[in-house]
């Protein structure tokens, strides 16, 4: 079979290469499953200079063009000459299913890749093909895609299983079709069934091609197959795993050399992955009996028809030989759980005719496996399996299934059945010694266990071999008294078989906390049903396993003071199997040792024999390694399964599992929760996602948190474990893993609630221990200090309340949707140009009105293209928006009249003046009258038009006109009836005398009177008469009225301004023509005043035609303008800046003209384009508007000047409306440090406010005397006797949960200590909740309420190899069957619908690269990680090639690679920049794994010895990826081991559990272990890891990892390139403008969505100096203040960037500059040249878990800087070359002799480097425990510290005992050691600082004349804790020699620089002033009249 079963294809030109891998086929089976098309993608630089702005885009073309989306990436750095990057990411790379479900035939496809690099571009075509869709491809790289076309689901498949029913029905007298329930036995006969019931179909069978490998073949559906009755060999085993598959077993489709054939697993297990195409695998596991192969070609009808028998036998004959025929085999069950889904099938599901098998008698079936080795295999499962069956008791199935799975009471169980080969030794024990094996372990004494044959030469020389030939005497003799016994292991084998089972036990320990290594005692031996016979322990106790080192013997001694339990499991089988239970089996009879074993045993033997079991007891004793605890997880859900019920997830899980759960604690919608800060108190620092999990913890809800490694899930645990106790809930903490529930425990004792946590996980939790834990509770008390916790309170809301403000300051949009931040990008989108006149109140315009202006300016241009829109336009006179009731000919008529009146006027030069004087046409209407006037030469003169120009004149003209009106109103008879001449007679006077007369006459009255009547008469109007008779009163009136029109006209010429001539009051038009007079007057006035050029024609002399043609002009224009509907505006926006005159001479001609040619078209078009400015109009947008009309906006760009107008009015108000006009870009750095220190503080407060409140809610006093309380505190006090908890919880659960209302279990504990009937806990936690099966959790959970599933699914799952019987077989590194993964609480949660939450931030990696690929792989880009600034040799992910080879025949190690690490480990011990780094190692197998730790265990260096012991905190490690999960180092080497096979080249692909499925998870796990450093150790290149030769997932990621490690994060394209970049001006202007400055510059610096928005280097520096972090909108979308402003400073605090620089938009706008030079400084003082300062790794260590909570640790408090300047320390610092003092110097040169002088001044200072001690070996540990018996250690001790003194002094006196320790391989010290040690100085060289330290001096050396001072080098040389006061003093001379003086706060500053630090924290700065304060008592520095230091 050829190799290479991917297609791959290479294309290459002188300076690039690229390489592609992708898959031989496309079908619809592939893209169905989401298989991606390309496998790799690899792109070379083969020039010799780099390559920059290289894109590769990769197309899929079939004939009728694209058939995906084109996958284009674009390299963010160069390529380096020989460097290659790569890519295996191509899921999005698909083409469409529709189009491959619809392809009935093949067609041709090219895959197209382009390279461009600069100029140049490389081209690959790879010829493919697509596959019909029923179509697959057999080739072995796509044999696991087979399964997609195996479709259980049809109705067909359960036609034929109901067949088979009835066919086992009528064989077995049951037709159940249950797969594997009832064993491997019945699953058989199902596979038998089946194969019958398809035979019964008569299908007939159709050959394949000859050759069909390397080609598609199509595949007959199974419904096709069974409907038509015809397939080949292919279709039929397809078709018969479809059936298998659907009765519940796991089918299999062997492929081989043109054939094609079914099978099944004998077992519920699987494969090691779902396609298996090695041949010696394949025919290991037929022979070994475990698959089950079936021929299917003969189920046809015929002679040739087989029995299911038959069809098995010619089966097996295919294994036959060598099987060189045989080419792969399909797991179809595995491949379909791992992803791959059947095919959608379009057929008509017709099932066929049920068979009635009692109808057929022709058709003889046989169910039964042929004799071979599967039936030798079922015999040996009917031996292991023969199971008892448990009592029903009503249960519901999934809780059934539960049990089932926790107490397995088959003879697979080795309680039952000890296997004959497990993990444990037998012991001899002789006859009756066995009582004496008991008392000894028991009395915890140490029992030897040695070789059978290691016995002694007296015994040899009589004939014994072996401890078996030996007297039981002899070894009763030898127990007894050497307390030694004999193993059942050979000497040869001795040390290697105890190392192992001790390694696995302490393992096992580690992971669980549980003890699984017991000491059996005694043996039931009971027969098999085959007639074998079975061995179950009879009594466990648990035993540790000791010695080993050197040449001393193993010792099994007690681990712990309890007695052996009982074996419960053979309790239950006993009480279900045989209903006989016996007392002194379950509670042994005990004796002063232990168990009582003579009593004991007869007793049992008696209880047998009554019961007439055929059973016996031996005396024999073993160690073995048993899973013990899941029957009392067992016991604990048979008894209490309803009260379980009672949790809502429970029920879920067993009533709905797998529909969305419902949570009645959750609101109806699950929305994200607000995190309120100021109230969300945390004693450990936390981000959003983790806020966001404790809420909703806190409030009750049940959900699974996500947490990916180094997201920081304990530190949330612990904060929502916080949360709850405070607000009174009780929580249940669940562990499966002793390490997780110690890193949970031990938060809770840093945040003050260690006593409050109640810890029950493990078997060592003695009564008298958890009393106690309760007693340490009990005792605690209130510690009052309420008033300060609310002022720190209060001081954090104060400091929070300015940061939560501040995104809303920024990024509040306004009612346009534009923030600050989004208006300033969009002024700089827009850039430079016209700016639309936005008035504020516009942006808070209703949506829709804006959304009309919008549209408005989009169509806008279109408008005035059409109007052909310019200035001056001549139809912007008209208003017309519509044109309703105009005609085009009378619009015409009225344009012509206008043209000839305009050419008319040509004859009118005065006239023309006239006008040009006029602000409009209409104006002319003003100077009509007065034109008339003057034609009629009414009009005033200038003297009498000035007169009337008085303001007084119009009041005297009234009250004149009123008077005259009065007149005429009085008289109004008299002037009616005479006329005006009347009242000129002079004689009117005297004809009133005599009418006076005539009236006093008594006669001749009448006559009289008719004579002045008469002559009055003549006098008369026409028509009026006299009456005679009132001559008297008419003549009187007459006299009057004449006297008052006299006075009338006498007034008139003192009005003036009035032009009347011969007017009288008494004339009938006399009031007409005074108003004519007056309006003349004032016509003439106005005329004067508004027009004087038309008053002055006017009097010049004006004629009516000018009068005329002005009329005229007034009757045209005022027809024009109202035909247009023209108002003032659209006159003003016509005449465009000059006179309208002017503008009617230019458009006059083109009105008339357009209207003729175009009819009313240039109105229509001007009335849109008005329709449009309206509308801006209306929105307040008028001088926008006016602009358009103007045409002072080009028209095409009217939506980007109106845009850019909103934009910039939008800024403006978005700084008032933030309040931003004056922000202070340090006062807010400064209220983010106030922050930080006041959470600070506010967390400092916790640990003593959390246990004030949890002591007042108690509801009880420790002083109470009765009482239930009372007596539960008198049950904790008991020494002995009394409850057991399970009893104290059930009785007095409030007392226990007051008391410790957070309990930490695991799933086994909480079933052994907790009564789930006593209190329900609120909250249930489960940690690490992968590791949990579903079975194990489910009685924790059931205590509970709310549950939260902490956990990581994308990491390994419980696995049933930690069930199973512990054989000590080796796990194969092949593809064989392996046990199932078991589902866990996590999986099953996900399942079925549990909310699921994410933690987002990674905190571990101290090196982005170091999560970048499990981030984009694993992980989807999930993970917020922080970017590093550049690659540094002590960090990241490195590759170690090494020339190994691995003996994969053999050992299966290699050995080369194990002493290089060992090389390794060794190196970093040894170097003081590295030692303090902890370290693991992962191996890919077991083999390796114990080389490497055989290695390290037999090394003699105390160093690597100490690391590898507890002493250390975290000590070495090496382990295999299976149970590395949940470790975590600062560096982890790998161990891959594998080599290329020195014959054939080739790599095998078997990397063990690495290319099983689920391999990737376990990848996963190991490289997210480290948390600075990742080294691969590898005899073998990336490349050689074929791709073409695998489709293992885990083998694909494994490469792609290795060629990460090997060429660097950044080289590998799926991390660099596959994240898409957000845009962002701000963040482009900001990196253009610090280019301009001269500066490096990358822009979104990262590998994840958490990026450095700005990385600023100097030109040609390696790393990145200064990080740049905006306010953008990224930045404001985090939720919470610590995501915002904390997550910015882990920059420098973990990554170790030197400097963080803020950026803050409002301070960018008002003063860019600013910002500018602030970076400037940064890099300055990033690039000042520094001492070479490696970070130590406790620093590292520390800075980890800084979000999480500061451990203290030595030399962290300090960050060494930069060194001083020459100018200060002239002494040159150590050469990297020198050799650094060593303490094994023979003559030893102190720091003070090697000081140089600074100064010549009085007090002169000498600067000189610090030099660290280094010790050297002089003697162990063990001579530390003579020191005070020996003398001679003594003086080693004494010669030791007067060297480290004369080398180091003066030096701090712990510092002094720690370093003469390490010379005696002390790494850690205890305080009774370091006493014992400082007592051996000479008392004469201690000097005491009494609030600081003691200090030793060497000799001559005086604390009160000492004038030096050392400067530390590298932060894990000193810490500043261990500076003497003295030097600190000298400093601060130094500092200040020169300089006259300097304020306090920068003197201090300044010597701790002197010093060698930089970073200045609290305790540091006590000391700082604390030396200050001995340099000012000592005179020599002193404070001057200002306050300022000086020299004293």
């Amino acid at each position: 079979m050829s190799d290479s079963v991917f297609a791959q294809f290479t294309a290459d030109d002188d300076q690039l290469e690229v390489g592609l891998i992708v898959q031989p086929a496309i079908n619809a089976a592939l893209v169905h499953n989401r298989v991606p098309l390309v496998r790799h993608l690899i792109l070379v630089n083969r020039g010799a200079v780099p390559l920059t702005d290289v894109t590769l885009t990769l197309e899929l073309r079939g004939p009728d063009g694209a058939l995906t989306e084109p996958w284009t990436r674009t390299l963010a750095a160069p390529l380096r000459p020989g460097a290659s990057t790569s890519w295996d990411d191509f899921r999005d790379f698909t083409p469409d299913q529709v189009l491959l479900y619809r392809t009935d035939e093949a067609f041709p496809v090219d895959y197209t890749l382009r390279v461009q690099a600069q100029e140049q571009t490389l081209r690959l075509v790879a010829p493919s093909r697509v596959l019909a869709h029923n179509e697959w491809f057999n080739s072995p790289a796509l044999y696991d895609s087979l399964a997609a076309f195996v479709q259980p689901n049809t109705r067909a498949v359960e036609a034929v299983l109901r067949a088979a029913a009835q066919l086992l029905l009528v064989r077995t007298g049951s037709g159940s079709l249950q797969g594997y329930q009832e064993g491997s036995e019945r699953a058989a006969l199902i596979a038998g069934a089946v194969y019958e019931a398809l035979r019964q179909l008569e299908i007939t069978y159709q050959t394949l091609p000859a050759s069909f490998e390397n080609t598609g073949q199509k595949v007959r559906t199974t419904a096709a197959v069974l409907d038509g009755r015809l397939g080949n060999c292919l279709d039929l085993s397809v078709t018969y795993a479809a059936c298998l598959e659907a009765a519940g077993l796991h089918p299999l489709i062997f492929i081989s050399a043109g054939h094609a054939f079914g099978g099944f697993l004998l077992e519920e297990e699987r494969l090691g992955s779902a396609a298996v195409t090695e041949t010696n695998l394949l025919i290991s596991m037929v022979d070994s009996g475990r698959a089950v192969p079936v021929e299917l070609t003969r189920i046809g009808p015929g002679a040739q028809s087989a029995t299911f028998t038959e069809a098995v036998r010619v089966g097996l004959g295919h294994f036959r030989g060598d099987g060189e025929r045989m080419q792969g085999v399909v797991d179809v069950h595995l491949a379909h759980r791992s992803g791959i889904r059947p095919l959608p099938s379009a057929d008509e599901l017709v099932a066929p005719a049920a068979v009635d098998a009692e109808a057929t008698p022709e058709i003889t079936a046989s169910l039964d496996l042929p004799p071979g080795v599967a039936a030798a295999k079922l015999r040996q499962f009917a031996d292991e399996g023969e199971e008892v069956p448990q009592q029903s008791d009503g249960s519901p199935a999934r809780v059934q299934q539960w049990k089932k799975s926790l107490l397995d009471l088959s003879l697979r169980n080795p309680l039952l059945n000890l296997p004959k080969r497990g993990r444990g030794l037998d012991l001899h024990v002789p006859a009756g010694a066995l009582a004496l094996l008991d008392d000894l372990i028991h009395d915890g004494r140490q029992v030897q266990v040695i070789p059978q044959d290691d016995i002694s030469h007296v015994h040899e020389l009589a004939g014994a071999r072996r401890a078996q030939d030996l007297d039981a005497e002899i070894l009763t003799r030898e127990l007894r008294t050497d307390r030694r016994v004999y193993g059942a292991v050979t000497d040869a084998r001795y040390k290697t078989a105890m190392r192992a089972l001790q390694r696995e036990a302490r393992t096992m320990e580690q992971e669980t906390g549980s003890n699984y290594l017991y000491l059996t005692i005694g043996t039931l031996v009971h027969t098999k049903a085959t007639g074998g016979e079975a061995y179950a322990p009879l009594f466990l106790l648990p035993v540790r396993i000791e010695g080993g080192s050197g040449r001393r013997p193993y010792a099994m001694v007690i681990d712990g003071t309890e007695v052996a339990s009982p074996n419960y499991c053979l309790i239950e089988w006993l009480r279900v199997k045989h209903s006989v239970r016996i007392p002194e089996l379950e509670r042994p009879v005990l004796d002063e040792h232990g168990i009582d074993i003579a009593k004991t045993l007869a007793a049992i033997n008696t209880g047998l024999l009554d019961n007439r079991l055929n059973y016996r007891i031996d005396e024999t004793a073993s160690l073995r390694l048993l899973q013990f605890s899941t029957f009392q997880m067992w016991r604990d859900l048979t008894d209490h399964w309803p009260r379980f019920m009672e949790n809502p997830v429970v029920r879920h899980l067993v009533e709905s599992s797998g529909a969305t759960f419902d949570d009645p604690a959750r609101p109806e919608h699950d929305v994200e929760i607000a995190v309120d800060e100021a109230d969300l108190h945390l004693p450990i620092p936390a981000d959003g996602s983790q806020m966001q999990a404790i809420v909703r913890a806190e409030r009750g809800h049940s959900f699974v948190l996500e947490g990916p490694p180094g997201t920081g899930k304990s530190q949330t645990i612990t904060n929502m474990i916080a949360r709850a106790v405070s607000a009174g809930r009780s929580v249940l903490f669940v562990a499966e893993k002793q390490a997780a529930l110690e890193v949970v425990k031990r938060r809770l004792k840093q945040i003050g609630l260690g006593p409050f946590a109640l810890d029950l996980h493990g078997r060592k939790q003695s009564l008298n221990a958890i009393r106690q834990q309760l007693r340490d509770a009990l005792d605690q008390y209130d510690q009052g200090g309420d008033g300060t916790w609310t002022a720190v309170e209060t001081a954090y809301r104060t400091r929070l309340a300015p940061l939560t403000e501040y995104p809303a300051q920024v990024h509040t949009t306004n009612p346009v949707g534009m923030s600050l931040w989004s208006a300033y990008e969009q002024t700089l989108a827009y850039g430079n140009g016209p700016v639309a006149p936005i008035p504020v109140a516009y942006l808070h315009a209703p949506a829709p009105a804006r959304a009309q202006v919008e549209t408005t300016v989009r169509e806008f241009p279109a408008a005035a293209r059409s109007a052909r829109l310019r200035p001056a336009h001549p139809w912007a006179l008209s208003g017309c928006r519509s044109l309703d009731g105009l005609h085009g000919a009378a619009v015409t008529e009225i344009a012509g009249e206008l043209e000839r009146l305009r050419a008319d006027l040509a004859a009118y030069p005065r006239l023309v003046e006239l006008l040009r004087t006029l602000p409009a046409p209409e104006t002319v209407s003003e100077l009509q009258a007065g034109a008339w006037l003057a034609v009629r030469g009414m009009l005033p003169d200038r003297q009498t038009t000035v007169h009337a120009s008085d303001r007084r004149w119009d009041e005297a003209v009234a009250r004149f006109q009123a008077d005259l009106a009065a007149f005429r109103q009085g008289f109004a008879g008299e002037l009616a009836t005479f006329r005006p001449d009347v009242f000129a007679r002079p004689e009117l006077t005297a004809w009133h005398g005599e009418a006076q007369e005539a009236a006093k006459r008594l006669f001749g009255k009448g006559k009289r009177r008719q004579a002045i009547a008469d002559r009055l008469a003549v006098h008369l109007v026409a028509g009026a008469t006299l009456d005679v008779a009132q001559v008297e009163v008419l003549t009187g009136r007459l006299v009057a009225a004449r006297a008052q029109a006299a006075a009338l006209h006498q007034h008139l010429p003192g009005l003036g301004g009035l032009r009347l001539s011969q007017w009288l009051p008494t004339d009938p038009n006399a009031q007409e023509r005074l108003t004519e007079a007056v309006e003349a007057t004032r016509v003439g006035r106005t005329l004067l005043s508004q027009h004087p050029q038309a008053w002055e024609l006017f009097q010049s002399g004006f004629t009516d035609a000018d009068a005329a043609m002005l009329d005229r002009f007034a009757s045209r224009w005022r027809a024009w303008r109202g035909v247009l509907r023209s108002g003032e505006a659209e006159l003003t926006l016509w005449a465009g800046g000059s006179h309208w005159t002017d503008a009617w001479q230019r458009d006059g001609a083109a009105w008339l003209h357009e209207l003729q040619s175009e009819e009313l078209f240039p109105l229509r078009r001007w009335a849109t384009v008005l329709a449009h400015a309206d509308v801006l109009a209306s929105a307040g947008l008028t001088d926008y508007r006016d602009q358009m009309l103007r045409a002072e906006v080009p028209a095409h760009l009217a939506e980007e000047v109106y845009r850019r107008g909103v934009a910039t009015a939008s800024l403006a108000e978005r700084v008032r409306a933030g309040g931003l006009q004056y922000f202070d870009p340090e006062l807010h750095d400064d209220e983010i440090s106030q922050f930080e220190a006041a959470a600070g503080e506010l967390r400092s407060a916790l640990p003593t406010q959390l246990p004030s409140v949890l002591v007042r809610r108690r509801p009880f006093s420790p002083a109470d005397r009765r009482g239930r309380f009372a007596d539960f505190a008198a049950e904790l006090r008991r020494k002995r006797g009394g409850r057991s908890f399970r009893e104290l919880f059930e009785q007095y659960p409030d007392a226990v949960l007051a008391l410790t209302p957070c309990v930490l279990v695991s799933p086994a504990s909480a079933a052994n200590f907790l009564a789930p009937g006593s209190q329900r806990f609120d909250l249930v936690i489960f940690d690490e909740a992968s590791q949990i099966r579903v079975a194990e959790a489910i009685g924790a959970m059931g205590r509970g309420s709310a549950v939260v599933v902490v956990g990581d699914s994308r990491q390994m799952p419980p696995s049933s190899i930690m069930q199973a019987s512990h054989s000590v077989d080796e796990v194969d590194e092949g593809n064989g069957p392996v046990p199932e993964d078991l589902e866990s609480i996590l999986s099953e949660a996900v399942e079925s619908g549990l909310p699921q939450r994410w933690l987002s931030w990674h905190y571990r990696s101290h090196d982005e690269s170091l999560i970048a690929f499990s981030n984009r792989y694993y992980y989807d880009n999930k993970l917020s990680s922080l970017p590093s600034p550049g690659a540094a040799s002590s960090a990241g992910v490195s590759w170690r090639r090494v020339e190994g080879q691995y003996d994969r025949g053999g050992s299966r190690t290699n050995e080369v690679e194990a002493r290089a690490i060992l090389a390794d480990i060794t190196r970093r011990l040894h170097d003081p920049a590295t030692a303090t780094q902890s370290v693991g190692v992962v191996t890919f197998n077991i083999q390796q794994r114990d080389l490497i730790l055989n290695l390290l265990e037999e090394s003699t260096d105390p160093i690597i010895r100490e690391q590898l012991s507890g002493a250390v905190a975290e000590p070495i490690f090496v382990k295999n990826l299976e149970n590395v999960q949940g470790d975590e180092r600062d560096v982890v080497l790998f161990s891959l081991a594998f080599s290329t096979n020195l014959e054939t080249g080739q790599l095998p692909l078997n990397f063990g559990p690495l290319s099983q499925a689920g391999g990737e998870r376990r990848l996963n796990v190991a490289i997210t272990r480290a948390r600075r450093q990742v080294v691969l150790y590898s005899s073998f290149d990336p490349s050689d890891i074929d791709l073409a030769r695998t489709s293992a997932l885990g083998t694909q990621h494994l490469r792609a990892y290795c060629e990460m490690a090997a060429a660097g994060a950044d080289r590998l394209g799926d991390l660099a390139t596959d994240r898409t970049e957000r845009r962002s001006r701000i963040r482009d202007e900001v990196a253009a403008a610090l280019r301009d400055r001269g500066h490096e510059v990358r822009t979104s610096h990262g590998l994840s969505d958490f990026t450095v928005d700005i990385a600023v280097r100097t030109p040609g520096s390696p790393r990145w100096q200064v990080a740049v972090m905006l306010d953008g909108p990224d930045w404001s979308a985090r939720p919470t203040v610590a995501d915002r402003d904390s997550a910015p400073t882990l920059l420098r605090s973990i990554m170790g960037w030197p400097e963080v620089v803020r950026f803050w938009l409002p301070a960018w706008i008002h003063d860019r500059s600013a910002l500018l030079d602030r970076v400037d400084e940064a890099v300055t003082r990033a690039e000042a040249p520094t001492t070479a300062e490696p970070e130590s790794e406790s620093e590292s260590s520390v800075v980890a878990e800084s979000v999480e909570l500061p451990q203290p640790r030595p030399a962290t408090d300090v960050e060494p800087p930069r060194p001083t300047p020459a100018s200060e320390v002239p002494q040159p610092r150590l050469a990297l070359d020198e050799e650094p003092l060593r303490g094994g110097s023979s003559a030893p040169v102190t720091a003070l002799a090697a000081a140089t002088t600074a100064t010549s001044a009085a007090d002169t200072i000498t600067v000189s480097p610090f030099v660290p001690y280094v010790p050297t070996s002089l003697g162990d540990q063990a001579d530390l425990d003579l020191l005070a018996s020996d003398r001679r250690v003594r003086d080693l001790m004494r010669n030791a510290l007067r060297e480290i003194i004369e080398a180091e002094g003066p030096i701090e006196q712990h510092r002094l005992a720690r370093l003469a320790l390490a010379r005696f391989g002390f790494l850690r010290t205890r305080e009774d050691r370091r006493t014992a040690v400082l007592s051996l100085v000479d008392s004469r060289r201690l000097f005491t600082h009494p609030t600081v330290s003691r200090y030793a001096w060497p000799d001559g050396a005086d604390p009160q004349t000492y004038r030096a001072y050392r400067v530390t080098q590298a932060s894990n040389d000193r810490a500043f804790e261990e500076v003497p006061p003295e030097e600190v003093a000298n400093a601060f001379v130094h500092v200040l020699q020169g300089m006259t003086s300097m304020d306090e706060e920068r003197l201090l500053r300044a010597g701790l620089e002197r010093l060698g630090y930089r970073r200045r924290t609290e305790k540091i700065d006590k000391l700082l002033r604390y030396g200050l304060h001995v340099a000012l008592t000592s005179g020599r520095l002193r404070y001057d009249q200002e306050g300022r230091l000086t020299s004293g």
